[in-house]
């Protein structure tokens, strides 16, 4: 069964505040276990990943969903801004979330699951294509 890939793309928050929360560490162990161990078998069925350009270099990031589709995933979803993993996903795949412009003077941007950042709701927000 193919998975059902989404790649959300989100303004760029300040990288340095993004890991204050375990929320936004979502799938980081599948991550590092994707690029580490050859022959992982993730036993879950979905995965989400914000911001894993974090923790992969440009190499690694154009053959995420590569080794993402490898796997036996159900259905993934991936937050990000990195041009290098959007180049890789089909369009039908790529949706892009218009949210208000964050300025970096503008104080920190964080995901988190309360008002302040991105919200867990992503249905709510307004998607360009849909």
């Amino acid at each position: 069964m193919p998975v059902k890939l989404t790649v959300v793309v989100f303004n760029r928050p300040n990288m340095f505040e993004v890991q204050d929360s375990y929320f936004n560490m979502c799938g980081y162990h599948s991550l590092k276990a994707l690029f580490t161990n050859p022959n992982f078998r993730d036993a879950h069925k979905d995965l989400t990943l914000y911001y894993p350009e974090r923790f992969l270099n440009v190499i690694d990031q154009r053959a995420l969903l590569t080794r993402i589709r490898a796997q036996e995933y159900e259905e993934v979803l991936i937050v990000t801004h990195s041009v290098y993993i959007i180049q890789t996903a089909p369009n039908h795949e790529v949706r892009v979330v218009q949210g208000n412009r964050i300025d970096e003077t503008d104080g920190l941007f964080k995901l988190s699951n309360d008002a302040v950042g991105l919200p867990l709701n992503l249905g709510q927000l307004q998607i360009a294509g849909v």
